[in-house]
């Protein structure tokens, strides 16, 4: 965990598409690293890298689970409406990718 505590102050540090390269050379991430590494997405307008990421954490490739990642996103951030957005297109590309793996059985 102290790994991924220690994530996030260098991904703050760097641009966003950077911050996300650093993340995903990592193989431990908290829900504080997962938020942050969400929030510079979002407030840079990187709605794919965000939609990609929420991906990754709704089919389980990335801990921790998306419900603990949304607690540590503040409802407050004025990108709240895009968040939302952004979830529901992962979910639902998620849906479509998980009926098309069922299809292939």
């Amino acid at each position: 965990m102290s790994q991924a505590m220690s994530l996030i102050p260098r991904m703050l540090k760097l641009p966003p598409l950077k911050a996300l390269s650093l993340f995903n050379s990592s193989t431990h991430h908290s829900p504080q690293s997962v938020s942050t590494l969400l929030h510079l997405l979002l407030s840079s307008n990187l709605l794919s890298h965000a939609q990609s990421l929420l991906l990754r954490l709704l089919s389980g490739r990335v801990e921790p689970s998306i419900s603990s990642v949304l607690d540590h996103l503040s409802p407050s951030y004025s990108y709240s409406t895009v968040l939302y957005e952004v979830i529901i297109n992962a979910h639902v590309k998620s849906q479509f990718w998980n009926y098309g793996q069922g299809l292939l059985r």
